[in-house]
């Protein structure tokens, strides 16, 4: 396998992609003026732990990407290990 047909990146999961779209909702329902205090902190909270969420959830699929993409074998042999 050559480093071209390595993608630089991991492609988004299913599960990434609606966790985006939810972000993208909970964006839209932040901008509504009538909202309460208490129902933006509500929205904030969810927001914070979606974020999260999807942080871990592409940590995971980095590290499976690193170690399926044979990158690591790869660097290994450049430097001489």
């Amino acid at each position: 396998m050559s480093m071209l047909d390595v993608p630089d990146v991991p492609p988004l999961t299913a599960e990434q992609a609606v966790m985006i779209q939810r972000d993208m909702q909970l964006s839209r329902h932040l901008e509504a003026m009538d909202l309460s205090d208490d129902d933006r902190a509500a929205l904030f909270d969810q927001k914070i732990a979606l974020e999260k969420q999807f942080q871990a959830s592409r940590d995971r699929s980095w590290n499976a990407w690193w170690r399926d993409s044979g990158r690591q074998e790869q660097i290994d042999r450049m430097v001489g290990r």
